[in-house]
Order: C-alpha cells, then sequence, then structure tokens
C-alpha cells in the first residue's frame, strides 16, 4: 500500500462528516478549518514518523487504480449486454457481476483514500495558503468551480448516493442562491426515462464558508472578472486552444480529469466537444463518462460548462497555478 493510500486511510475517518470537493472543502466553518488543518498537520507528521515509505506521485498511483476499474467496468458492460441480449444471466454470470460490483466499489474507494491523502499533504504544503473564506455573490465563482466535482462526505438522505454541487441552468450567471445539492442518482435513468433519484437540498449558509488554497489566482478575482475575461471574444480562441489541448490529452491517455468522477463508474470524466454549439462558447464544452451509450444502453452522467465558474474549475486543475495565464491572456 502506497504511502497517500495510508495517510488517506488514517485522515479520512479522522475528517468525517466533512464535505470535500476537489481541493477544497465545504461548510467550513472556523471550527472545521481548525481542526482540517490540524488533523492533517497531525496525520502527515506522525506517519513521516512512522514510515519510511517513499511518497509516491498522485496522479501515478491514481492512474494505477483507474486502469484496474476501467477493465472492471468493461467487464460488467459486457455482462449487461449479455442480459440485454439474452434476457437472462447465469449463475455463474450472476455471481461474476456481483464480484465485479464489490471489487468496483473497493477501487472507488481506494480512490477515495488516494484523494484525501492528497487534499491533507495539499493543507500542509508550505507553498499553500489554506483558510476559510465566505462565499458571496461578489466571489460566486469560488463554489461555482466546485459545481460537478466528486463529492466526499456528502450522502442523499433518501438513496445514500453521493450529492454534487449543482445550479439551476435556467440562469445565465449563478448566483449564490442558485446553487443546491443534488442527487447523484438524477443521472441514472432506466429504459422508460425515469431517474433513480429526484432528490434535492438547498445549500445551507454554513455551506458558503469554504476551506481553500487562497493562493489560487482565481481567489484574487471577483465572479465579474471571471465571467468578464472567460467571455471575451479577444481570448476566446486562447481558451478554446487551452481546453481543447486537455481533451486531446484525455483522448490520449484514456484518463480524464481526476476531481470530476462519474458517480456510478468511478471512472475519470472525458472532456468533450459539442460539434454544433451556434458560437455559445458556453454551450461548447462538457464533461462525460467514458460509459456512455445510446439510446440509454450506457451511461448518461455529464456535466455541462455552461458557466464561467466552471470553465475556471476544469482549467485549474488541468493547469494549476498556470491556470492564470491562461485566464490573462
Amino acid at each position: 500500500m502506497s504511502w497517500l493510500q495510508v495517510l488517506g486511510q488514517t485522515f479520512n475517518p479522522l475528517i468525517r462528516g466533512v464535505v470535500r470537493a476537489g481541493k477544497a472543502a465545504v461548510a467550513a466553518t472556523a471550527p472545521v478549518a481548525s481542526k482540517l488543518m490540524q488533523v492533517a498537520r497531525d496525520t502527515v507528521d506522525e506517519l513521516a514518523r512512522r514510515i519510511q515509505r517513499a511518497r509516491g506521485d498522485a496522479g501515478s498511483e491514481q492512474e494505477v487504480v483507474e486502469r484496474q476499474l476501467q477493465e472492471v467496468n468493461a467487464r460488467i458492460a459486457r455482462l449487461r449486454k449479455a442480459y440485454r441480449d439474452n434476457g437472462r444471466l447465469t449463475d455463474r454470470e450472476k455471481a461474476e457481476w456481483q464480484r465485479l460490483k464489490a471489487r468496483r466499489a473497493a477501487l472507488i474507494q481506494d480512490l477515495d483514500d488516494l484523494e484525501a491523502g492528497s487534499f491533507a499533504e495539499d493543507v500542509v504544503d508550505p507553498e499553500n495558503k489554506y483558510q476559510s473564506t465566505t462565499v458571496t455573490e461578489q466571489n460566486a465563482h469560488l463554489i461555482d468551480m466546485l459545481t460537478g466535482q466528486t463529492t466526499y462526505g456528502k450522502k442523499c438522505r433518501v438513496c445514500q448516493r453521493a450529492m454534487t454541487l449543482q445550479w439551476d441552468r435556467r440562469v445565465g450567471t449563478p448566483g449564490i442562491r442558485d446553487f443546491f445539492w443534488g442527487c447523484s442518482g438524477w443521472y441514472i435513468v432506466d429504459g422508460s426515462g425515469r431517474h433513480a433519484c429526484r432528490h434535492i437540498e438547498r445549500l445551507s449558509n454554513d455551506d458558503f464558508r469554504i476551506f481553500m488554497d487562497v493562493t489560487r489566482p482565481e481567489f484574487q478575482m471577483k465572479a465579474d472578472e471571471v465571467r468578464r475575461r472567460i467571455l471575451d471574444p479577444g481570448r476566446r480562441q486562447r481558451l478554446r486552444q487551452a481546453l481543447d489541448a486537455i481533451r486531446a490529452q484525455n483522448k490520449a491517455s484514456d484518463i480524464g480529469l481526476s476531481h470530476y468522477r462519474c458517480p456510478v463508474h468511478g471512472e475519470s470524466l472525458r472532456l468533450q466537444r459539442k460539434s454544433a454549439s451556434n458560437d455559445d462558447f458556453l454551450d461548447e464544452y462538457f464533461l462525460g463518462c467514458p460509459r456512455w451509450l445510446p439510446q440509454n444502453q450506457g451511461c448518461n452522467f455529464l456535466i455541462k460548462l455552461k458557466s464561467p465558474g466552471r470553465i475556471t474549475g476544469v482549467l485549474q486543475e488541468a493547469y494549476g497555478i498556470d491556470a492564470g495565464r491562461v485566464l490573462d491572456g
């Protein structure tokens, strides 16, 4: 077991109840933020003393797990096709299906542990400055950036599936009251078009306290400035080139963006570009599950990059601190 997995397995139980999304924590009131800082420091320091083990690279370790997950999902997909074609599965196939689903759950937990370990190391990294900040209308893009990212620690009280941050798509630029928690079961649709779960929850006041690295370039901007830069026609070609480079990398490596994962299959989502968008930049790109198939035969989970904040979130994950240079144009 790697250093990051051990760290994640140790860190996760100590922060049970804390909701994480990407490299941030939601509902991080002052006591929660203080606890996160202290637990991260203590856990990293204690393991460093106890474990004489090289610290692996989070990206490469996640890739190893994801390759295994891809194979498991491919085998499950073959069983699903056999069921559709034959109307039944043999007892042996049923047993195999259950074994593969258990294996998939274990691999998804491995990814959770790796993410938690990486988050703990990021919090204590002296080059970063994590603190709790309140999201207001002026910096609403900070929570918009987290919409669609894989959320840990937030379960639907109806079906126990993972919930994700969402916003009302009927509005062009979301304000803080447009955000809500949506059950990922909404993306699971049966042959009749029925959603597995439609439960939503409005964000509480505490949910607008975000624990994040305030040295990130987008933290220094206001929501209006982020929108202006993303929608500036003079930057449009540069932004398309940056997003297309991410798309090409996803395709070449067959690995997507690690902070955006399908809640059903666990695989990282791939950046895609619509064939026709009527030159509407906020209707041009989306993140999709690699298990998609037409006519509801596969996975329908996708995240549309329909806001400046979502585009900024994707750029930030792919380019890190260099995302600021992309936005600067």
